[in-house]
């Protein structure tokens, strides 16, 4: 995306924070500073848009994000997120879960004029959180998870990486090219750790490891040193290695 480049109206994003209380308080900070680095993305690249944050009831979390967000043009609404919903006339919502049942396609992004986001983090991971949120707040609404090639491997959960993907989709229309310009190092490893143990009956040395390198970097934000440490990983030879 160039740094001049606007998307004229973005959908309104929603970040569900009813788990608020869900965490200790370093995730918590995490939480703030990926909801702040999620509005900066849609503050530079959307020319019109809404930014909500949705939690139904006070509490201590709750306070202190609202003292950290003021000054900013976020909108914090302390109802349910179905009223929320209703507050801002939203007609057509969509909640990106990493476990739903379908994956999104980039057309979806300009149909769907609400996006919503677990506001999550959580260190380990549990797995299925924002699944639980939509079963509580809203089981009606359509969900779509955000995978490469069919898989969740090499797509990053942090909320302002998400966001990204968002924005540079509804840009360009390209899911896989809007995952790979936001992926971090760490993200891709792990994902061509998986594609090269798919592959380990395939090389027989080092050309074939300089063929696997050069496709996987088509759709993988890879260079030589992370895919040495995925070769490293898997427990290919240090003579195949490029």
């Amino acid at each position: 995306m160039r740094p001049d480049s606007k998307i004229p109206r973005c959908p309104n994003l929603i970040i569900d924070a009813s788990y608020i209380y869900f965490h200790r308080e370093d995730e918590f900070h995490s939480l703030i500073k990926e909801i702040m680095l999620s509005y900066s993305v849609y503050k530079r690249s959307c020319e019109e848009y809404r930014f909500i944050i949705s939690y139904p009831y006070k509490n201590f979390f709750a306070e202190k994000l609202f003292r950290e967000i003021k000054g900013t043009k976020i909108l914090v609404v302390e109802r349910s997120l179905e009223s929320t919903l209703s507050i801002i006339n939203a007609v057509k919502p969509l909640y990106l879960d990493p476990y739903a049942d379908k994956d999104l396609s980039p057309h979806e992004l300009y149909y769907y004029d609400t996006l919503i986001l677990g506001g999550i983090v959580d260190k380990p991971p549990k797995k299925r959180l924002t699944t639980r949120l939509i079963q509580m707040n809203l089981p009606w609404v359509d969900s779509r998870r955000i995978t490469l090639r069919g898989s969740l491997a090499g797509v990053a959960s942090n909320l302002n990486i998400v966001t990204e993907i968002i924005v540079k989709t509804l840009l360009t229309g390209d899911l896989e090219r809007s995952i790979r310009e936001t992926q971090p190092r760490r993200e891709a490893m792990v994902r061509a750790h998986i594609e090269i143990m798919k592959r380990l009956d395939e090389i027989r040395g080092r050309e074939d490891v300089e063929r696997i390198y050069r496709e996987l970097s088509e759709w993988l934000n890879l260079d030589i040193v992370t895919f040495r440490r995925a070769l490293k990983r898997v427990g290919v030879k240090r003579d195949f290695w490029i």
